[in-house]
């Protein structure tokens, strides 16, 4: 015997038109974009950006010198066609051969989400380590999110700078090559020391070779040099527990790290290289002045 429907669920069943439909979702929309943006307030912010690799951890690539330069202080920043801020801070430093770091701070405004707790533009989420697609001056930027903040003065934990000193070793060098780099400073586009050799150990460089009886043995190259230095980082950038010197480049030991600097000994730029690639030390210590 086939149940029955209450009566009163059959009257309204009957009664609901198509008017009453499209009334109830016109109603759910107009709630929902009240909280919507209620739930969504215009705020000025800052965005620092890189447009090194994001892909490369370890020492990433950065841009050569041509696709940087055209950048300067106030440059509006555009996004989809639309202005949302300007350059207001530019910091470049020498990586090797024609290729720069870049990071330039931007004046924004945009949305914030207190739903997703996050800033947006175009529904895109700003967040530390996202890549964002601008135009700069008629001219694409795809950068890399390094920090994100509303007061200059008081900056999230990620962008915090300490003081260190680190121990690397460059092993193999032409002789002339390790005496000029044993008291290097690089500095960066507003003159800032961000490394400085405070100490160096120049010694023969040890290679591992073997006798006719098959024996392995350590022994001194007669000409080429292994140089061990203690560099000053007065810019040590560190997120959570992790360290950079120029911001992307990681402090482990066992790392390779590359510095560039023309005021590397008699003038030769701290810039080796073996069949165009420069040659990196290895960081073999690394002491973070925590406060």
């Amino acid at each position: 015997m086939p149940v029955k429907k209450p009566y009163k669920l059959k009257f309204l069943v009957q009664n609901i038109k198509l008017v009453d439909i499209l009334v109830a979702l016109v109603l759910v929309f107009l709630f929902g974009l009240l909280f919507l943006t209620k739930s969504r307030t215009t705020e000025q912010i800052y965005l620092e950006l890189t447009n090194l690799d994001p892909n490369s951890y370890i020492n990433p690539i950065p841009p050569e010198y041509w696709q940087i330069q055209q950048f300067n202080l106030g440059d509006a920043v555009y996004i989809d066609g639309n202005q949302f801020g300007s350059v207001v801070d530019k910091e470049i430093s020498s990586a090797y051969a024609d290729r720069q770091y870049v990071f330039l701070t931007i004046k924004a405004s945009v949305l914030y989400s207190k739903a997703l707790a996050a800033y947006q533009i175009n529904n895109k989420t700003l967040r530390i380590g996202e890549t964002v697609s601008l135009n700069i001056n008629h001219t694409k930027f795809d950068g890399k999110i390094t920090d994100v903040y509303t007061d200059p003065a008081n900056r999230s934990f990620s962008s915090q700078t300490f003081s260190g000193e680190i121990t690397i070793r460059y092993k193999n060098l032409e002789p002339e090559h390790a005496v000029a780099i044993q008291d290097f400073v690089q500095k960066n586009s507003k003159n800032e020391i961000i490394a400085e050799v405070i100490h160096s150990q120049i010694e023969p460089a040890k290679v591992i070779t073997n006798n006719y009886f098959g024996d392995i043995f350590e022994k001194r190259h007669p000409r080429l040099k292994d140089i061990t230095l203690t560099v000053r980082l007065p810019k040590i950038t560190c997120a959570e527990n992790d360290c950079y010197f120029n911001r992307l480049q990681p402090l482990k030991v066992g790392y390779p790290i590359w510095f560039s600097s023309q005021s590397a000994g008699i003038g030769l730029p701290l810039q080796i290289h073996t069949s165009g690639i420069p040659d990196t030390a290895t960081i073999i210590d690394v002491k973070i002045n925590w406060p």
